[in-house]
This record gives structure tokens, sequence and C-alpha cells, in this order.
């Protein structure tokens, strides 16, 4: 996990083999499935009539009823939003009852106990108080650029001052995980690009540690490869100081600040939205920091961060922060309008992890799936390059584990922070839209004054339960196999990624972390393959921007679906609806 706090990536334990849904197909035309009955929501059911890969999409309470008798699948979902600003209760999203069976046969009964969501971490918890920082902060920060802004302009003396590169420079660091505690750190220049400057901590370990020659190699990627990437894809960063470079400090004092965790759970970096207002503790500049190896992160008792943790981790957490520094910039300091919202920001941090991760794809090619070039992998097995690794892996796994375990999670309601699994679907939504409008509505996302999901519909424009409804279609859909070419259209697809494919190959290579060939299991309406109007309904819970997903087979023509809340029609705000796919026999 990453963000403000970018703790690296670690799977949370699941219990339970999912079951594959292993026949699913698109509809003829690409053509966005525009929910009926969007603006009056049906009571009753709504009848549709679909072709084999036919999808429709019912807005409401009520449900469907299909004119052609068949197998079908459906995904009841709230298309809501719900983003967390203030308040102790952040960690926390409602969940709410829904009832889906055979229509006449709806039995609702209310589930009391809501799913149990693992305790934050440590780790998670500071993540939570970064979030709390820059929403603090903002009103500052905007007021010091105000004043910024008014000075008379500055002499060409002083601005070769302003840039003249310190050989020895001390920060002020955040060095607690609840708290607004800082410490200074006296550091050293090892690298000087034309975009950054990298400083490590005096005090960082050398037994276990990074030579001056690796850290001068972090220099030169993150300075002539990552943050062009960030900036091209997404907009600038703020040059408060004048010095037209970003900071990057590696220092164990990130290390130390979750030594109060257990093993596993630790921070390995982050951006201080506090450097970018008046704050009289802040570096008043542009600053990634980072964990160093050869100390010891997460317990007290943990051993040390290895070399290679962190040779993983570091690029691609500066890759995520820096869009942190962009979005905060070009949303507070720039347009004077509020952060972005955490599910939306995550998701394009992770967005720009994957960007960083294609560029070593494209270095070191793998044309069709294994086994691959050896060139730059440690085996023909690896569908990723090494130096891929800490980007791309960690985003199928976090989406993964939310499909496996979708009702406990939600892509637009995040936890206040953003648990792995929610920064893994929102960053699949992402990818899925940048397939459909293209990479370059990325920094429209970004360069803007909307949040949320008025940011999504603006820049699509489309209705996001509209554009959410067909994300998931296309997540079940994706190269669905046995079908031709065209067949499914690529509204319903991923074009820059075979999704099946790679998790079908993770699943052959980590059984263990991902024991399905994809993580999309199947409940069967009526404990069978029948759905019959003498069928049992289900009565689950779901919270707002979330999803679930059954199977059945209308036996008889004019067979329908019940969709319902148990207490009555669906909270409006819920965007209730429910997307059916009509599959073949």
């Amino acid at each position: 996990m990453r963000d403000t706090l970018s703790v690296f990536p670690r799977r949370r334990a699941r219990t339970g083999i999912a079951l594959v849904l292993s026949v699913l197909a698109a509809c003829d035309s690409g053509t966005p499935a525009t929910p009926v009955g969007l603006n009056d929501p049906p009571a009753s059911p709504t009848t549709v009539t679909l072709n084999v890969f036919g999808v429709a999409t019912v807005a409401g309470s009520g449900g469907v009823t299909f004119a052609n008798a068949g197998k079908y699948a459906v995904l009841p979902q709230f298309a809501a939003t719900k983003d967390f600003a203030t308040g102790t209760n952040r960690a926390t999203v409602a969940d709410y009852d829904f009832s889906i069976g055979a229509l006449g046969g709806v039995t609702a009964r209310v589930v009391s106990d809501p799913p149990v969501r693992p305790s934050l971490t440590v780790a998670e918890a500071f993540h939570m108080r970064m979030r709390d920082i820059e929403r603090e902060e903002a009103p500052r920060a905007m007021e010091y650029m105000r004043e910024l802004r008014a000075r008379p302009p500055v002499s060409l003396r002083a601005q070769a001052a302003q840039a003249q590169v310190q050989v020895d420079k001390d920060f002020q660091v955040l060095s607690s995980l609840t708290g607004n505690t800082y410490v200074t750190v006296s550091a050293r220049l090892i690298y000087t690009g034309t975009n950054i400057l990298l400083y490590v901590d005096k005090t960082a370990p050398v037994t276990g540690g990074f030579s001056d020659t690796e850290y001068t190699s972090f220099g030169r990627q993150f300075d002539q490869d990552l943050f062009t990437i960030d900036v091209n894809s997404f907009g600038s960063t703020s040059d408060i100081d004048a010095n037209t470079k970003t900071f990057v400090l590696f220092t164990p004092v990130v290390n130390r600040l979750t030594l109060g965790g257990t093993c596993g759970s630790y921070v390995a970096g982050f951006f201080n939205g506090a450097d970018l207002s008046g704050n009289d503790k802040a570096n008043k500049g542009e600053i990634f920091y980072s964990s160093v190896p050869g100390e010891p992160a997460g317990g007290a008792t943990c051993p040390p961060l290895a070399l290679n943790t962190v040779r993983t981790s570091a690029p691609a957490t500066f890759i995520h922060e820096l869009q942190h520094m962009i979005s905060y910039n070009q949303h507070v300091l720039v347009r004077g309008a509020p952060a972005e919202a955490v599910w939306l920001n995550e998701g394009l941090s992770h967005m720009a992890e994957e960007l960083g991760g294609k560029l070593y794809e494209t270095r070191y090619p793998c044309p069709n799936l294994p086994p691959c070039p050896l060139a730059g992998r440690g085996s023909t097995a690896q569908i990723f390059p090494d130096s891929a690794q800490g980007f791309l892996p960690p985003n199928f796994a976090n989406a993964y584990d939310f499909f496996s375990s979708r009702l406990e999670y939600s892509l637009t309601s995040p936890t206040g922070f953003g648990t792995i699994e929610e920064r893994g679907v929102a960053w699949l939504f992402l990818r899925w839209l940048a397939d459909q409008k293209g990479d370059a509505r990325l920094k429209d996302l970004v360069q803007t004054r909307n949040t949320s999901t008025a940011n999504i519909e603006a820049v699509a424009g489309e209705p996001f339960r509209t554009l959410f409804a067909d994300f998931l279609t296309a997540t079940l859909l994706d190269d669905f196999p046995g079908t031709t070419v065209g067949q499914i259209p690529s509204r319903y697809q991923y074009p820059s990624r075979n999704l099946r494919a790679i998790y079908a190959r993770l699943n052959f290579i980590q059984p263990a972390a991902y024991p399905t060939v994809y993580p999309l299991d199947v409940n069967v309406l009526g404990g069978g393959s029948q759905l019959t109007p003498a069928s049992v309904a289900q009565t689950r819970q779901m919270k707002p921007g979330s999803l679930d997903l059954f199977k059945f087979t209308s036996t008889v023509p004019n067979a329908g679906v019940a969709f319902r809340s148990p207490s009555g029609p669906f909270l409006s705000t819920l965007n209730a609806q429910l997307t059916v796919v009509r599959l073949p026999d």
C-alpha cells in the first residue's frame, strides 16, 4: 500500500477457494449500456430481450424479467459514492441490505451483523493521519501560495541563490504515526539531476544499506524515467521554493514510524502536504521521503529491511507519491480547490505505478504469454520483467483481493484511507476507463477543480453509474475464452491487458496467493443451477460502490429476478442497479 503513507503491499490472508464463472460473454454492440429507468427507478420488474452475449443494465428496485429462457449472469450493484472528509467514523462504511431471488419467491431476511473488516495496521492508521494533515493544511497552503504570488518579482541574483544546491542540508521529517512531531535530519547530497535532488540521511545504515553508487542509480531512475512519466501523464509539480527541483530524502526516520507495529506492515515512503504550506514545521519545498535498507521497520523486533525489498519498493513508491504531490498542486495550490477524493487519488497513483511498469515492459517485452524471453527476467515463466515487479504485480494482487471479498470493500467509499483491496479496484477501474477514453485523459482528472465521481463524469462525458456497470461487465467478459475476434466489443474488454491470461499465469506460478484462475466467484441463486419461482432468495449486504455476482438458468420465458431492499425501495443515493448478461447455453 502506498499513497501519503506508502506501505509496500502485503497480501491479506484469504479463506476458502472461490468458484470461477466459466461462461460469460459480451453483447453485440460496444454502445454503453445506459441503465433503464434512470430517472424513475421502477418498483416493478423491467422486461428485457437479450440475444446470447447481450447486456442490459436496469436501474432501481424491482428487478428484471427475461423474454427468453436461457442462462444469465446478474450483477446487483450500488453505483454510489460516499467520501469521508471529517469525523471519527471514517474507518467504517455502512452496509445496506438487498434481497435477490426469483420473482414471487423473494423472502426478506435482515442481516444484523455487517461483515467484519480487518483491523487497521499501524501503517494504515498513519496513512489516515497523513490524509488528515493534507486536509488541515490545505487552507494554509492556499494562503501561502497567495502570499508568494503577491511578492515582488525575485531578482536574477536571488533566483540563482535559491537554486544553488547545498551539499549538506537539514530537513524536518514527520516522526510520529499519530501526532505532529518532527525531527531534524542532516543529509548529504548524492545525486543532482534535471528534476530531482537526492539526499541521504547521514545516519542511514552502512551495514546492510545502499552504497553511494546505488543511491546514484536511484537518482538517475527517478530523475530521467519516473519523474518524466508522472509529469507528462498528470501535470506539473509545484515549485514553492523556486529551485526547479523536487527533493528525494532516504532516511531511517521513515522506517521508525511503524516500530510499534508488526512485521510486514511498514511505511515505505510518503509525501507530506504540510511541506507545501506556511506551516512552521514545513520544509517549504517539494519532498518525497523514503525508507532505507538495513534499518528495522514494523515491529521493534523485526529484521532490518533487506536491500532487495527497498530496491523493489522505492521506485514504485516514488512514482506513486509524486502523483499525489502533483494532484495536491493542481487541485489545491493552482486552483484553490479541495484535494481529490481518496479513492480516485489512490487510483491515479496506482495508475502512475502501472505507467512506470509499462516503461520496463517495453524495454523487456513478452509479445505473447510465457514462456517469455529471458532478457530482463529471472525466469521465462515471468509475465513481467524484474524491473517491473514493484510496479505491476501489486496492483493485480490488490484487485484480485477486492473481487475475492467484494462485499467487504468499495470502489467509491473507502475506509477513510483506502485499503489495498480498494486501491486495487480503483486502479482497475481507471485502467478500464483509460482504455476506453485514452491514457491522455488521465491528466484531465488531475488538472481540475472537480473531485470524485463528478470528476469522472466530466472527463468521460457519461454518468458514473453507466461507467460503473460497464466496467464491471468488462471485468467479467475480458478475453472470454472461445469467442472470436471482435465478438466482444472493446467497451467490455481491457484492450491494454488480458486479465484472464494474466491471472491464470499468476495462479499457475503462485497458487497459494491466487487460488483460482480468475478472482470472480459466483453465487448460484436458489442453491442450484435452475432459477424457479420457488427458489429461496438470498439476503446479503453491500457497500456503496460495490457489487455482487450471481448466475442462474431460466427454464421458461418471462421468468425474472427480483432485486429489492428488505425495508422497501432502495435509498435513491445508492444508485441501485442490475447488470444482466445472457450466456450461451
